[in-house]
């Protein structure tokens, strides 16, 4: 077991990332729709704010903020076994969807919080799979932008004017 403990659980926000288990791929478009769905009933029923995400053939992007009473943790979980579910529902015998790390960090400042947003939404070009962020249907691109729908509804949140302010919720 190990013996690293998060410093700080509660009243920051995290940019996650999670890969999908090799042996899962590739994740069809109707499949990336289900992850979609379920990461959407998981930021409304643990009340988190969800600022940005993408899905991408082998792995998802997230930034969010767990509510006051919840954690990190408990929101990937539930995330990961909704996804999973509803994905494997359809491909028997597939057992597994998701690798069982997951990567994540603390966003301090406004600066960061500004450079992981476009990171996320610009990471469908870096991987080539579209010229612009805006032919990837499976982000949170126009949920920013103001000119479309997003998949799933976006938390737009005050940050602090100073871009090098600490930023507690």
């Amino acid at each position: 077991m190990s013996r690293l403990r998060r410093l700080c659980v509660s009243r920051r926000m995290f940019f996650a990332t999670t890969h999908f288990d090799p042996g899962a791929l590739p994740v069809r478009p109707v499949e990336r729709d289900a992850i979609l769905f379920a990461l959407d009933a998981t930021r409304r029923r643990r009340f988190a704010r969800l600022c940005a995400y993408v899905i991408m053939p082998t792995h998802v992007h997230l930034l969010f903020l767990p509510s006051s009473g919840d954690s990190y943790s408990a929101f990937m979980r539930e995330f990961k076994l909704r996804s999973a579910r509803a994905v494997l529902k359809a491909r028997m015998p597939r057992k597994v969807l998701w690798q069982t790390r997951s990567f994540d960090r603390i966003i301090r400042h406004r600066k960061e919080w500004c450079e992981t947003l476009d990171y996320i939404h610009w990471n469908p070009v870096t991987g080539k799979l579209t010229a612009h962020p805006s032919g990837w249907t499976w982000s949170s691109w126009y949920g920013w932008r103001g000119e479309g729908q997003p998949p799933i509804v976006v938390d737009k949140v005050r940050l602090p004017i100073d871009e090098y302010a600490p930023m507690v919720w």
